[in-house]
């Protein structure tokens, strides 16, 4: 298991668009609201999750497509198109995906059924004026000590 999976996907469309940035999978982008073409972290809104870790200097588009195809999951390269993807169900742990202080931090103590959205690309309690994606479902045995471990359902907005 890892700190980010996707436990039901989303029965939607995938979303092709570029990120800017190395990013973790699992990362939730919404688009930036000043170059709709690229994302930006999500920050109350959301587009989706990044399916692929996304790296400076990886492999060309027409390297990923022709390199083993379908054999081998290259990451994808920072400042070229990206896959998100949307989810039903998400299982995240640990700071790379979760806010686990300041504003809307999520901790072992935050209720089932509170409102989720995203701070820079991060699951956090929703504050007054976001737009809440998900509730928490609950909270999983961590896979490291002294993380925090979240399932949360989609809200369907």
């Amino acid at each position: 298991m890892s700190q980010f999976e996707i436990r039901r996907p989303y029965d939607g469309k995938k979303i092709s668009i570029n990120i800017m940035a190395d990013a973790l999978r699992g990362t939730a982008y919404m688009t930036d609201p000043t170059t709709p073409a690229n994302a930006a972290l999500a920050s109350g809104l959301l587009l989706g999750f990044v399916d692929r870790d996304v790296v400076t200097g990886g492999p060309s588009v027409v390297d990923r497509a022709g390199l083993f195809p379908g054999r081998i999951e290259l990451p994808y390269t920072t400042g070229l198109e990206c896959t998100l993807e949307q989810a039903d169900a998400v299982e995240a742990e640990g700071s790379n995906y979760l806010v686990l202080s300041g504003t809307g931090a999520i901790s072992s103590g935050t209720a089932i059924n509170t409102k989720l959205s995203f701070s820079g690309g991060k699951f956090y309690v929703a504050q007054t004026n976001d737009t809440a994606y998900y509730l928490l479902a609950g909270l999983p045995t961590p896979e490291t000590a002294g993380n925090v471990r979240i399932f949360a359902t989609r809200i369907n907005n």
